[in-house]
């Protein structure tokens, strides 16, 4: 059996509360621990917007301004004029980043693999695939749907400009080049 620490709001505070129940029943809970489901989504922004890797400063990116569906994702520095290839829009109701150069295309994990390495690319939306789906939980990270335990990060685990963007296990604390931020490009 599991225990599983149950967290009661209560108009005059929080009071915990413990539970056990068995591995049959873990598959079907859904737990919030740290911030509510509007609390998540709200960081990212409406309308156009960047994602700016916190460890540098750059803007998730198609490398080459290519729009061919499959084009791999990097970052590179703010470019204030042509700078289609760096914003991206969030459809909430497929919970998708499609770009503003391709708005046919989003942010997917290549081949549907999950795995730690799997490049993030840009590629043809198709609705309803979940390695297309992502959020923004209260960490930083950008998180894939179907599967919380994988975020997007930078190769290598550093920052130069034309590093690729690729799929990573998370952390329990979220390394820096794990982590991301989002800023209006209105």
């Amino acid at each position: 059996p599991y225990n599983l620490e149950v967290q009661h709001r209560q108009a005059r505070g929080t009071r915990h509360s413990s539970l056990e129940i068995g591995a049959e029943y873990c598959e079907s809970l859904r737990i919030i621990t740290s911030a509510s489901d509007n609390d998540i989504m709200s960081k990212i922004p409406e309308g156009s917007f960047y994602i700016r890797s916190r460890m540098t400063g750059f803007m998730l990116s198609i490398a080459g301004m290519s729009q061919n569906s499959g084009a791999q994702l990097v970052i590179e520095p703010k470019n204030d004029t042509n700078n289609k290839h760096q914003i991206w829009t969030y459809d909430k109701t497929e919970m998708s980043f499609k770009s503003k150069l391709t708005p046919y295309f989003c942010i997917t994990v290549a081949g549907g693999t999950f795995a730690t390495g799997t490049p993030i690319i840009n590629e043809t939306y198709t609705a309803g695939q979940n390695f297309q789906q992502w959020k923004a939980p209260y960490d930083g990270t950008i998180q894939t749907i179907i599967n919380k335990d994988y975020v997007i990060g930078l190769e290598g685990e550093s920052g130069g400009s034309g590093t690729k963007a690729i799929l990573y296990t998370r952390t329990a604390q979220p390394a820096p080049h794990m982590m991301w931020d989002f800023e209006s490009a209105a």
